[in-house]
Order: C-alpha cells, then sequence, then structure tokens
C-alpha cells in the first residue's frame, strides 16, 4: 500500500504543473455543475476548518494599494448602491450597534457627555467647525474636521482636526502614555 503523506505530495506536484491545471480546472467546473449540492458542503467544510487564513487573505488583499484605488473609484460611481447597503446592515445589525454605543457611553461618560455637548454647540450655532489645525486643509464645501478634546471636562474647548491628523495625535498621546 502506498504512503498517503506521499501521494498527497504527488497529487500537489501533479496540480502545480501549469499543462495539468486546466484539466483540473475543467474537472472542478464539471464538478461544480453535475453535483451543486456535494461542492457547496465541500466548500463549507474548507471555509469552516480553514476561517482564520481566509479572513486573513481577505484582509491582506483589501489593504493593497490598488485594490484601495480600484474600491475608491467603485464607491465613488455607486454611492446610491453603497448608501443602500449601508443602510440595509444598520437595518440587521441596528440591536448590536446601539448596545455597543451604549457600552461605550457607559464606560467613558466624562467623553460621551464633552461630544455630546460639543455636537449640540455646532447644531445650534453656539461652535463653528473650522478647517484642519494642522494641514488648513478644506475638504471642499464642506469642513470635514473632527472636533478633539484635550480635557473632557472643558468640552467646548475643541481642536479642529482632520481624520488623518486626528488619528496620528491619538497614536502620539497612546505612545507617549
Amino acid at each position: 500500500m502506498r504512503d498517503p503523506v506521499k501521494r498527497q505530495r504527488s497529487q500537489r506536484t501533479w496540480a502545480a504543473k501549469p499543462e495539468n491545471r486546466a484539466k483540473q480546472s475543467a474537472w472542478h467546473k464539471k464538478d461544480r455543475l453535475l453535483n451543486p449540492e456535494k461542492y457547496k458542503l465541500r466548500c463549507a467544510k474548507y471555509r469552516a476548518k480553514n476561517k482564520r487564513k481566509i479572513k486573513l487573505a481577505a484582509k491582506e488583499y483589501w489593504q493593497r494599494p490598488e485594490v484601495k484605488k480600484q474600491r475608491k473609484i467603485w464607491v465613488a460611481a455607486n454611492k446610491a448602491r453603497v448608501l443602500a447597503a449601508k443602510k440595509r446592515s444598520y437595518k440587521k445589525n441596528a440591536e448590536k450597534i446601539i448596545k455597543k454605543c451604549l457600552d461605550r457611553n457607559k464606560k467613558y461618560p466624562k467623553q460621551f457627555k464633552a461630544q455630546w455637548k460639543a455636537k449640540k454647540a455646532v447644531r445650534y450655532g453656539r461652535l463653528l467647525k473650522q478647517p484642519c489645525r494642522i494641514c488648513k486643509k478644506l475638504h471642499g464645501k464642506e469642513i470635514k474636521a473632527e472636533a478633539h478634546h484635550c480635557d473632557y471636562n472643558k468640552p467646548l474647548e475643541i481642536q479642529w482636526l482632520c481624520r488623518i491628523h486626528h488619528k496620528a495625535w491619538h497614536r502620539v498621546l497612546e505612545a507617549t502614555a
């Protein structure tokens, strides 16, 4: 009887040859069409067995610069579809999202109150949004700066930072802490 490990190796080397890839691809296509239930079951088993591997591969794929660029172009061209998908996702996960927000608000009450007061002040005109303090950029006609609180006890003393600089600011604070 043949050694099962050697058999696996020989199968792998057979599939690695370019002339055999086409045969294998055709066989998989035929198998998928003739036995769809068996194929689905095999795929489900593979996904269950390799969850982490699949997740890492997907994460790696979406981090590629060329993929990010293409995604940005696609999102700009399909704003209505993206918005509809976000709404569907929110409706589907509304309870989880709300629970997560409430938990965060309970965990960090000072931060929540300061953010809430700042939002109200902007809404009622007592506080005006300004461009980023560091790069002074206005993103189009809209000001997309975020409010950064240095001291949550003074909710209306705010530094306006764009998303990039706000993240960088917090990275520096975490590194020094």
